[in-house]
């Protein structure tokens, strides 16, 4: 068997980057979708300031576990 591995753009390139931005924005995407889900789509009743504070959050988590990664080379 072969082993594969993933092939992660360097730190501080314009590869991370444009990679760091796309899965901040599918996260922050997500976040809010499930929050929307969760609050039955009733976009009358929607709390702005709580689903903006979820989607803040799951978008610092995201950058920051960008950042946490490890590699070993």
């Amino acid at each position: 068997m072969t082993e594969t591995s993933v092939v992660r753009p360097k730190k501080y390139t314009r590869a991370f980057w444009i990679d760091l931005g796309d899965r901040v924005v599918s996260t922050a995407a997500q976040a809010g979708l499930g929050v929307a889900t969760a609050a039955g789509f009733n976009l009358l009743e929607i709390d702005a300031a709580g689903i903006g504070a979820v989607i803040g959050t799951a978008a610092l988590i995201s950058v920051l576990k960008a950042f946490a990664v490890v590699r070993s080379q």
